[in-house]
Formats: structure tokens, sequence, C-alpha cells
């Protein structure tokens, strides 16, 4: 596989008919050694018929269903160059789903130039009539706005094939060697839909960037005193800069203030700034501070809006995309919460150069994670990245963190409440919260109780016959190249069993266990016995 293409999952070919997606497409995928799908092809198969007969006998509407279908499909592709069809990206949930399966490129031509190379074929329905240069020319303009939507583009006018294959390459180059370059993931949910927002540099324009998307006239931000001091100032400059009233609300640091005295200190904050119903909670920190946070938001006034803007690693992929918000009880961790989702997802690439490298590792257990239990791609591509990104590279960081959101946007969009595939996210949870809370909270980050607990739940699923010796090697080892403990905390395994059996995952007094099929596809489990746990806790506990 081209190095050129190494960030990127697929390449996406957008644009009017007649701009040479097909023909591009061929030789772009060999040159990337890839393999080349064309949606109409897809559309047809699925149909049962050629296109022609879809429009004829259907209508467009049914045709534009069937893309949908298809443009949905797309997000589970690895190494594939994607030709769509002209009129794809109309719909801008397409569009979407085909940024989430990987870099889109619109290709460009005049309407002279288009009308020459597609003149003499029959089968485009939307040419036909007695004026088809004329109805090239009204489409393009009806599309100008869809096709506008597309950043990285490429004129075809004049250009050989392989002229317009460099170009296209260049654009790859380009992207994988600026991480500043924002990228945007969204979360589907309906009108409850919200994007994350990916790149390095580009804080000082949060302000600008929020856009449409929030638009409350006045914002809290609710931080600890070591994150405003090392990044307050450029994000109250910035709101401040957009023309939003801003005010502070400092938390104290710590899984002990995870409390509902913390949230009313910012309830008392909110009301002491005047903050009303229409105003919104900016949450400027790692994921303690997003949980509390987005409490405070969703019990304000009934709920107001708020954005996440988290600094570490493990908030940038787990805890502040999916609207979980909550805190503790003596009783145990987030015990009280309310399902909150955000309006907004920042992610600054900066604010992780500030992250102590502790921290930075035990947040590379949640990526692991992603790659075990739905993307063996990203997985083979962590065991090619993980020194790079634990170095502090921009652009290993940017590409694991992206797919990292982009897998949990999909899992939370379809699952929004935990109530079925929402919860493979649990992943190495079972184990891992088990040793956490024996330890008292304090022993091991949260991180590092992940870690140890994919290594464990690989182990538990090699020996049910699920997953191979191999594969269990494979995690442990790029799990050790982490940093991260392999070995659960020593502890008396009746313990582990009576922990687990009071989290609050349990249905039905069943322990559910997430276990892998293979790398990247994982089960829920209900029916593990004792026994077998009390088997693997043996193998997989830390030496005396």
């Amino acid at each position: 596989m081209s190095p050129h293409a190494d960030h990127a999952r697929n390449i996406v070919l957008a644009g009017f008919m007649g701009t040479g997606k097909s023909t591009i497409g061929q030789r772009l995928a060999a040159r990337l050694g890839w393999v080349l799908v064309d949606t109409d092809e897809m559309v047809e198969r699925r149909a049962g018929k050629p296109i022609s007969r879809i429009f004829a006998e259907d209508g467009e509407p049914a045709f534009r269903e069937l893309e949908s279908a298809v443009a949905a499909e797309l997000v589970g592709l690895e190494r594939h160059v994607i030709a769509t069809g002209g009129g794809m990206v109309l719909r801008e949930e397409n569009l979407r789903a085909l940024e989430r399966a990987g870099l889109v490129v619109l290709l460009e031509a005049s309407p002279e130039t288009i009308y020459e190379r597609t003149r003499r074929h029959s089968h485009r329905p939307l040419l036909q009539g007695p004026d088809p240069q004329g109805n090239i020319q009204r489409l393009l303009e009806a599309r100008r706005e869809a096709y506008g939507r597309i950043r990285r583009r490429v004129a075809t006018d004049g250009l050989t094939h392989n002229q317009v294959v460099e170009q296209i390459m260049d654009l790859i180059q380009q992207t994988m060697e600026d991480p500043g370059t924002p990228a945007e993931v969204r979360v589907e949910l309906g009108e409850r839909s919200y994007p994350i927002r990916i790149g390095q540099g580009w804080i000082g324009g949060l302000g600008a960037a929020l856009g449409e998307v929030f638009r409350p006239r006045a914002v809290a931000v609710v931080t600890n005193a070591e994150i405003r001091r090392l990044w307050g100032a450029p994000v109250v400059e910035s709101l401040e800069a957009a023309g939003l009233r801003v005010s502070v609300c400092e938390i104290p640091p710590g899984e002990d203030h995870k409390t509902l005295a913390t949230v009313s200190m910012i309830w008392d904050h909110l009301l002491e700034a005047r903050h009303t119903r229409q105003s919104g909670i900016v949450a400027l920190g790692g994921g303690i501070v997003g949980d509390i946070a987005g409490f405070a938001a969703a019990g304000f006034m009934r709920g107001v809006s708020f954005i996440q803007l988290p600094t570490t690693l493990l908030a940038m992929v787990d805890s502040s995309v999916g609207g979980k918000t909550g805190v503790n009880h003596p009783a145990g961790k987030n015990l009280i919460g309310a399902f909150w989702q955000p309006t907004y997802v920042g992610i600054e690439l900066d604010f992780l150069s500030t992250l102590p490298a502790a921290e930075l590792r035990a947040g590379m257990a949640e990526v692991i994670k992603y790659g075990i239990i739905a993307d063996e791609a990203m997985f083979v591509a962590m065991e090619r990245e993980i020194e790079p990104a634990l170095a502090g590279d921009s652009a290993a960081l940017g590409r694991l963190i992206r797919r990292s959101c982009e897998i949990k946007a999909e899992v939370v969009a379809g699952d929004e409440r935990e109530s079925g595939r929402r919860a493979i996210l649990n992943f190495g949870h079972t184990f891992g919260h088990a040793a956490e809370a024996l330890s008292g909270y304090q022993a091991i980050r949260h991180g590092e109780g992940v870690a140890m607990g994919m290594v464990a739940a690989m182990r538990l699923g090699a020996m049910r016959g699920l997953v191979s010796e191999a594969d269990v090697t494979r995690v442990e080892a790029l799990v050790a190249r982490a940093g991260l403990p392999t070995r659960l905390l020593r502890f008396a395994p009746e313990r582990y069993w009576e922990v687990m059996g009071s989290d609050k995952k349990v249905r039905d007094g069943r322990i559910r266990f997430v276990l892998p099929e293979a790398i990247g596809r994982v089960g829920v489990y209900d029916d593990v016995t004792r026994e077998e746990v009390m088997a693997c806790l043996g193998v997989t506990m830390a030496a005396e």
C-alpha cells in the first residue's frame, strides 16, 4: 500500500457525471493497490435492474433512497476507492456517511467539458430531452450548494487521467502532513446530532467555529485550576471574540470531587452569574470535568446546551462522545447521572502537549479497545504507529483519535442508551472496573484498568475457543508496547467475582462480559460461569 494513503481508510470520489470518477477511480485504485467500488453498480445490484429502469419504473425518489442505503454501507469498508453517483451528496446525511468512510475528493469540470464527455451516453436518465447541455447547466446550478460542502477538489478540465490521479495523491499527502486541518466526525442522533471537530492549532477560532450549532448569548466555562492556567485564556478569548458573555467556574480536581456537591457548586455559579435557559456550559478538562459539567447542564433549568472540550486522550476518544454524564455515589461510580448529549465536541490536539506521559498512555488503552471491538485495520495501524503516537506525533494521534471517534459515533447513533450494541464499548471494563474498585480507585488509572481488563477478556475468549492464542498474544504485546499493565491487580479471585456481581451493568442477576470473537469483532455474553472467571483470573493476575 502506498504510504501516501496510510491515514485514510478509503478515498471517496464525488462529483457530477462526466467528471471522470469511474475512470480516475480505476487508476487511483491500481496506484494504491486498493479495491474500486462504484456506488451506481451497488444501487443496481440492490434494485436488481439498471438505473435507467429504476428512474423509469420507480422514479428518482426511490433511486435516492437506494443511494442513501448504499452510502450507509460504505462506512464499513477499508482500503477502497469509492466512485459515487453524481447526486449522492445531495443529501447531507449521505455526505456525512462518505466523510466517515474516508477522504472525500470532489472532481469538477466545466459544463462544456461534461457535455462533450457525456453526449454519446444514452444511459444517462437526467440528460434525456431536447436540451442536454442546458440540463447539465441547470443541474450543476441546482447542486452548487451540495458540492460546495466538499472542501477538497480537483478540476479535471484539460488534464489527463494520470494527471488527475497525481493531484489526488497530492491532496492525500497534504492532508496527512497537516494535522492542523480540522476533520469532522458526526454523531447522528436526529435533531440531537452534533459534530466532533478534530484538529491542531484551531482553538483560537473556537467561537467562530461554533457557528450555528451553538447559539447561547452567555456561557459558563467549567474547568479546574490547572487546566484554566494552561488553556483557559485562549478558550475564553475565543468565545468572547464571538460575542458571548463568558464566566468561569472552577471546580476542585480529582475523582473525590465527582459528587453532587460539585454539581451544586456549578449550579450556584450559574445562578450567581445570572445565567438562564438561553445560556450554555463549556466543559474544559478531562473526563471528570466533562461528566460533572454535562450532568450540571442536564439539570440546570431542566437542561441547557453544553459543549465538550476534552483535554486528555481518554476523554477525547471516550467520555466526551456519547452523552453519558454523571457523578459518583458512596455505593459506586457514576451511579447518579443522565444521558445528555453535547451540542459540539472540540478536540484540539495541542491540548495533548501538556498531558503527562502516564495519562497519554492510559488514554491509549481506549484507542486500542476500538481496534479490537470494531476495526482490525485500525488495530494493525496501531501496531505500526503506537510509538510515534505516544511520542506526541500529531499526525499519528489525529488519525487514531478520528477513527476512535468514528467508531464510537457509529455505535452511539445505533444505541444511544446502551440497550443493545453500545455494550461492546465496555470491552475490558468488567475486569478493569473490578480492579479499580478493589484498589479503592487509587492504585491505577481508569485506562490502566481497561488495559489489564482487555488482556483478561482476551484470555477468557481464548479459553472459550472464541479467539486464538495468537490473537491474545497480539493484544498483550500491543498493550505492553503502550506502556500499560497486562496483568490484573492481585486480589482474591472471590473478591473480583463479588465486585463484578455488583456492577451496574449486570442484567437480571447475570454478569455480562464483552468477549472477543476476532480482532475487530466482539460479542456480549451473559452465560460466563464463576468457574470460568476463576480460571481466567488464575492466569491473568500479577505475580506475588
